[in-house]
Order: C-alpha cells, then sequence, then structure tokens
C-alpha cells in the first residue's frame, strides 16, 4: 500500500495517505509515521490524519 502513496505526486499523495488511513487496521499511530517516512510535510500529514479521525465520529 505505501507504494501506492509513493508513486503519488504532489496533493495525490495526501489524498492516497488518507484513503489508507480509512482502513480500520491502519491508524493515525501508522499513518503519521508512513507519511514523515516519505517525505511528506509532517503538518500537512498530522492534519490528514485528524481528519481521518473525524470521519469515525
Amino acid at each position: 500500500m505505501i507504494e501506492w502513496v509513493q508513486q503519488a505526486d504532489g496533493i495525490w499523495q495526501y489524498i492516497a495517505l488518507f484513503l489508507i488511513s480509512i482502513m480500520p487496521l491502519l491508524d493515525v499511530f501508522y499513518i503519521i509515521p508512513a507519511g514523515i517516512v516519505l517525505e511528506m510535510a509532517p503538518v500537512a500529514v498530522g492534519i490528514t490524519a485528524f481528519w481521518e479521525i473525524l470521519l469515525w465520529f
């Protein structure tokens, strides 16, 4: 799944990360480190993960 995010460009990386984070077993504790390892902006990754949490409530 991470390869899918690596292949995306620009805003599509964050959208791909968001779509992966919606999966029940992959929560914020996995998505934020994965985004940072992929050299994405940490603040934008955090916001993306935050929106995923809001969808569950």
